[in-house]
């Protein structure tokens, strides 16, 4: 069975490659033809959607041709992105995609972003995400964290409260529309436990 699924892995990430090396082909061809142009809507369009779809092919060839970079065992987590700031967030087994995480360095703390796909949302798999992502981050040295949540934004609110149980060190900033969640995340209440609650 495992060696029936690393051959359809195989046999995916080689279709996936070949359209992906079809729309670079493709995007370079419109990139030529928009430089002689002053402006093209129409052609601008299309470029962009080439390339949305060039970096959702990415997303999709590094699911399945490496190893997660974190895991809990439930979902994994992905590096995306060479500056360490983008992140996939998939089911374990089905290597199904259920969201994005950021991480953009500040001066002083990383600021993390949350996006749970909408049919993966109210499950609890945004709290385990972000936890998965946090113990990743700590495992890399990273010892502070900022999250910045819209005052109507309920279910981000709810991930951020969560994390106060779980981290012995954190403040808040109260702002107009946001309040930003500090956590020094090696420095814990409980041992790791992404499940919530």
């Amino acid at each position: 069975m495992i060696k029936e699924e690393k051959t359809n892995d195989f046999e995916k990430i080689r279709q996936l490659r070949a359209k992906r090396d079809n729309i670079i082909k493709q995007l370079e061809e419109l990139e030529k033809k928009i430089e002689s142009k002053f402006y093209d809507t129409k052609l601008s369009e299309q470029i962009m959607r080439k390339k949305r779809t060039l970096f959702e092919l990415e997303k999709t060839i590094k699911i399945y041709s490496s190893n997660p970079d974190y895991t809990n065992g439930f979902i994994d987590l992905y590096n995306i992105s060479e500056s360490n700031s983008f992140y996939l967030v998939c089911f374990h087994e089905e290597k199904k995609p259920i969201g994005e995480l950021g991480c953009s360095d500040s001066i002083f703390a990383n600021n993390i972003s949350y996006c749970i796909y909408k049919e993966y949302r109210n499950k609890g798999l945004g709290f385990q995400s972000v936890c998965l992502l946090l113990e990743y981050l700590n495992s890399k040295g990273i010892e502070n964290i900022t999250i910045f949540v819209e005052k109507n934004n309920i279910p981000s609110l709810r991930i951020a409260e969560k994390l106060k149980d779980i981290y012995k060190s954190y403040t808040l900033s109260n702002y107009d529309t946001t309040i930003a969640f500090h956590f020094c995340i090696n420095n814990k209440k409980l041992e790791s436990n992404t499940k919530s609650k």
